[in-house]
């Protein structure tokens, strides 16, 4: 499945090429149709990972309320919601910024705005983590040193 997914990539950009000058951008490296199947594929893949999320989330709902469920509870749902949600956003963005005729000024300026939303998903992963994990908190204090007096 990974294989199928990461083969879209260059299949796309293959199919649709067209020599032009272009916004450094994601999605800039697909051309005509190939932006809208890529983008359609991103909303899909990203509207799908939520499966897994939501069915982990329902199953910790369902069993007893320990301080360690709560605490895996709340560490899977602040990742779902800027990992998932960062690039659902950023993906969605990108759909209504195809459909509208802006300035390129606007559209570099919108464009930049979904990378740092995106980027803000990935970064703050340790950042929950280091928060809600007493057993993460533990090794990255130790491998930093913060725990030597």
């Amino acid at each position: 499945a990974i294989c199928l997914f990461a083969s879209q990539v260059p299949f796309l950009m293959f199919k649709y090429y067209e020599p032009r000058r272009v916004i450094c951008s994601i999605s800039e490296a697909y051309y005509r149709d190939g932006r809208t199947l890529w983008i359609q594929i991103m909303l899909g893949v990203n509207i799908l990972t939520l499966v897994p999320y939501a069915l982990t989330w329902i199953h910790l709902r369902s069993r007893e309320k320990s301080s360690y469920t709560k605490r895996v509870f709340r560490a899977i749902s602040l990742v779902m919601i800027f990992d998932v949600g960062g690039w659902l956003t950023a993906v969605s963005i990108g759909k209504l910024i195809q459909t509208s005729a802006m300035s390129g000024d606007i559209l570099l300026i919108l464009l930049e705005i979904c990378g740092c939303i995106v980027q803000l998903g990935i970064s703050i992963k340790p950042i929950i983590y280091y928060n809600t994990s007493i057993e993460y908190n533990k090794a990255f204090r130790a491998l930093f040193g913060f725990d030597r007096a």
